[in-house]
């Protein structure tokens, strides 16, 4: 037995001792109830990931009420109980959503009447409007969205998306003063803009004036916009405080529907008015890919969104999808498809310095130019994964070699590095060591700009909006659990005693907040032989979709044995495996475990040095994409147990 990177071990049998009321469930999954068996407590073995495994354990009359008043199986009803769902009521609603019952009144959000009724002036005046979107997904799924509306209603806007590099994040002076000079009367922000007070104040003093469609937290200094929609607003009540800025846009044009509705303006222009679900094909995507929490409103609305994806309803999603998945997976498009697959793509033209892509493909009906967009993409994101594993290399080395993963925060500073792979590589490195990171690099000698990836109860959104109000940064903002930030090259050792100083404060006021990120929480424990056909998929179905506030429900495989690992050529590692305790290795009982860029890394090595050792494993489950009818166990951890061999 190899016991690689021991010093991340940790021993989670001590997170739970005795577990006597777990089950590990076996048999017919398709049946409600399912096959049972006991056991008075389960070896969990060592983390080698360092984790703590927290196996849910939802109370069994609860459990039981469910599956037999909902005719739901065990596995179902114990997902739902361990988020909460307890009552027959909550979980029917939860199974079955309905987008009409839970939908806001779009003049609940501030500012909401003054934005629509600039705009129904500026429409039935034939004013001059300009769309400002921001670059990654959340922007272009929103600039799209708002494009597409006045498209459907004959009035012409147009769309200026920044240059990432060259312009940074938001307004700019300079870009409002171009705008005045091509004679724009309106500017309507998405997805930024809450935080640029100068540029707003030169608007104003210029006489244009600016709604702000935006999602990020805002200062208790507000830009001086004619209309400021963001729920987070300070003053702001309403509930929706976790929308994507794309959701605040689908708002904003049913609210200005509505109005031109009520003032038969669609009668007396004769136009039909617009039909706004298609509309969320971009609000699924936004809404994942800028990672909201997919509980109530955001759950209704991707579990939509999936639909008319599904249906082919945007021809940019369909092209996308056609040429990087194989046939036919319209069908089972997931969030995990959204998240991975077509959002990074969507990304890699604001990352390569072609920040306008994203809008184009997302709001063209022309096949043959979305099919030139994404053929495009798709070379600029294979240029993003050199530049990003390069960079990721020398971002690790500093890491290691100055132990920074040591600190309260890790903060890496570069030169050079490409702006549109940091924030990539703090995520990445923030599920490395569990703590959050800042990567950051110094560009012309002058400016260091970069991005950080929080955990729970590390609110950096806000760290950020205080150091540029106290004049710290030159600009900075974001969400609590993510945000970008530009600052003076003179001013980095004060910018990082600073963030060390607030998050050691954050640590001390709940000590538990890095133990708490490194917890698995685990669902139900099966045995290997359960996923021998796609019958479980179908259960979890039920639960969909997964995501942020919504996870994956996570397995533990219990006992079984590793007996062959390879690996593919992009560098994935797939074991396949069996039940300790199988009497033989018929074709029908292995499961092929998956570890994605396995073969780069301490986790998937061990998986290739370690065949025929007995593990317990914690993952989630798909279907294979290579095996039909077959299942991919997503292994995110191994349980190491004395004399595994």
């Amino acid at each position: 037995m190899k016991y690689i990177s021991s010093h991340v071990e940790t021993n989670i049998s001590n997170n739970i001792n005795i577990i006597s009321e777990k089950k590990i469930l076996d048999g017919n999954l398709q049946n409600s109830n399912q096959n049972i068996e006991s056991n008075n407590s389960i070896n969990l073995g060592y983390s080698f990931r360092g984790y703590k495994w927290n196996l849910l354990e939802g109370d069994i009359n609860t459990i039981h009420n469910l599956t037999e008043n909902l005719e739901i199986s065990e596995i179902l009803a114990r997902i739902l109980v361990n988020r909460g769902i307890n009552t027959v009521c909550d979980a029917y609603c939860y199974l079955n959503p309905k987008l009409r019952d839970i939908f806001p009144d779009p003049f609940t959000l501030k500012d909401m009447d003054k934005g629509v009724d600039r705009l129904i002036k500026a429409i039935k005046n034939n004013e001059k409007v300009i769309v400002f979107s921001d670059y990654d997904v959340d922007g272009a799924t929103s600039g799209a969205l708002i494009y597409r509306f006045f498209k459907q209603i004959n009035f012409e806007v147009d769309v200026y998306v920044p240059n990432r590099n060259a312009e940074g994040y938001s307004l700019s002076t300079k870009v409002i003063q171009k705008f005045k000079d091509d004679g724009y009367n309106v500017i309507i922000t998405v997805d930024c803009g809450s935080s640029a007070i100068t540029p707003v104040k030169l608007a104003r003093d210029l006489g244009i004036d600016v709604i702000i469609l935006d999602h990020h937290i805002v200062s208790n200094e507000m830009p001086p916009a004619l209309a400021l929609i963001n729920p987070r607003r300070p003053d702001d009540t309403s509930e929706y405080k976790m929308i994507a800025a794309v959701t605040v846009a689908l708002i904003f044009v049913i609210g200005l529907r509505q109005e031109l509705r009520r003032s038969k303006w669609f009668d007396n222009n004769k136009i039909e008015e617009p039909d706004i679900m298609p509309l969320l094909c971009l609000v699924a995507l936004g809404t994942v890919c800028d990672v909201m929490p997919l509980n109530k409103l955001n759950r209704i609305l991707v579990k939509s969104g999936l639909h008319f994806i599904r249906n082919r309803s945007n021809v940019g999603i369909s092209t996308l999808m056609d040429m990087m998945m194989n046939n036919g997976v319209e069908k089972k498009i997931s969030t995990h498809h959204l998240g991975f697959t077509i959002g990074p793509r969507i990304n890699a033209g604001g990352r390569i310095d072609e920040s306008r892509l994203g809008f184009e493909l997302l709001s063209t009906d022309d096949e043959v130019k979305a099919k030139e967009i994404v053929e495009h993409m798709e070379r600029l994101n294979n240029e993003r994964r050199i530049k990003e594993r390069i960079t990721e290399e020398e971002v690790i080395n500093q890491i290691e070699k100055l132990s920074l993963y040591k600190n309260s925060i890790i903060i890496v500073v570069g030169e050079d590095w490409p702006m549109g792979v940091l924030g990539i590589l703090a995520s990445r490195i923030k599920e490395r060591y569990h703590k959050p990171c800042v990567i950051s690099s110094i560009y012309d000698e002058k400016v260091i700009k970069g991005s950080c990836r929080s955990i729970i109860g590390i609110d950096i959104g806000t760290l950020f909006n205080k150091a540029k109000e106290d004049g710290l940064l030159i600009d900075g903002g974001g969400h609590p659990m993510a945000g970008g930030f530009s600052i003076d090259s003179k001013k980095i050792e004060e910018w990082k005693e600073y963030l060390y100083r607030e998050t050691e404060k954050m640590e001390r006021d709940n000590k538990n907040l890095i133990e708490e990120s490194k917890k698995l929480d685990i669902d139900v424990i099966l045995k290997a032989s359960s996923l021998n056909n796609a019958s479980i998929i179908n259960i979890i179905e039920q639960a969909m979709p997964f995501g942020h506030g919504n996870p994956q429900p996570r397995f533990m495989l219990h006992k079984v044995k590793i007996i062959k690992t390879i690996v593919s050529k992009s560098g994935n590692v797939g074991s396949f495996i069996i039940d300790s305790d199988h009497k033989s290795n018929r074709e029908y009982s292995v499961v092929r475990c998956v570890v994605f860029r396995g073969s780069e890394n301490e986790f998937g090595r061990f998986l290739i040095q370690n065949e025929g050792a007995i593990v317990n494993m914690v993952g989630t489950v798909q279907e294979s994409p290579k095996l039909p009818d077959k299942i991919d166990f997503i292994l995110e951890d191994i349980g190491i147990m004395d004399n595994c061999h």
